[in-house]
């Protein structure tokens, strides 16, 4: 399909961001790019309640990831059933870059799914120990500033 200057980037599709969803999972950053800049939200969920994050991230592609996170996506952002998030998927598929990335940016890394898993869960069953070692990591450091008593003034 030829998308002129006036063509819309949603032409023959039922849902107006399904494109971006395809771009995601596919780790295709110019056709993301593409899309984002004719208007396409970056933060849209398909059916599921998957947002394009979602699927890069269980896809475990790094620049697609910063990509969607430059352009707005909402680390936090879950499945509509309340399943899981972003960092899920990255832990589980060992991608420990896409899991730092989005921790860094505010997704919360010991954020539980629908099962009550966590993403240190998700690396420590597929064996990842370099998932494992961030996350467990991460979990210590924040379990720290949780339990660190408030300073007298």
């Amino acid at each position: 399909m030829f998308l002129g200057h006036e063509a819309e980037p949603t032409v023959g599709s039922e849902d107006k961001h399904e494109q971006i969803h395809f771009a995601s999972r596919n780790a295709h950053v110019e056709v993301a790019h593409f899309l984002v800049e004719h208007g396409v939200d970056v933060t849209a969920q398909d059916k599921d309640g998957l947002t394009p994050l979602n699927s890069a991230s269980f896809k475990r592609n790094l620049e697609i990831v910063q990509f969607l996170i430059g352009h707005g996506a909402d680390v936090s952002a879950q499945k509509k059933d309340g399943w899981m998030g972003s960092v899920h998927p990255a832990s589980e598929g060992g991608h420990v870059e896409v899991a730092r990335l989005l921790g860094w940016n505010g997704a919360d890394v010991t954020a539980q799914a629908k099962d009550g898993s966590t993403p240190l869960d998700c690396a420590s069953f597929k064996g990842d120990v370099d998932a494992v070692q961030f996350l467990a990591h991460q979990n210590h450091s924040l379990c720290e500033k949780k339990a660190a008593p408030a300073s007298r003034i």
